[in-house]
């Protein structure tokens, strides 16, 4: 969150330099473009490319929502271990500044 908030405060300029001489100018906004994504984006890969491709979940089991970077994940999932995964894989997600609102689990998974 302290980068989206970042591109809110008046950091004009950065200067570049290259062994003492000018190469270019960089302002604060072009720094942290790298890092904030929109949250439709951020909506778009968590769906497609965590909960459907890479966890086989029927994007009905989970509501994603986004706020400034950080996810919501509301749902139920079948095992406790899913949700771990669920919500490790949603934070790894470029962009994505904080996972709340962990989902309920069916019943734990019994080992063996």
């Amino acid at each position: 969150m302290r980068f989206r908030r970042a591109g809110d405060v008046s950091v004009s300029r950065l200067l570049v330099d290259e062994e003492a001489g000018l190469i270019g100018i960089i302002t604060g906004r072009d720094l942290l473009r790298v890092f904030v994504r929109p949250d439709s984006d951020l909506r778009d890969e968590l769906i497609d490319e965590v909960m459907v491709r890479a966890l086989w979940l029927d994007p009905a089991v989970l509501a994603v929502s986004l706020h400034e970077g950080v996810v919501i994940l509301r749902g139920r999932l079948e095992h406790d271990a899913d949700v771990s995964v669920a919500v490790g894989m949603a934070a790894r997600v470029e962009g994505v500044v904080a996972v709340m609102n962990d989902p309920a689990s069916r019943r734990a998974r019994t080992p063996g």
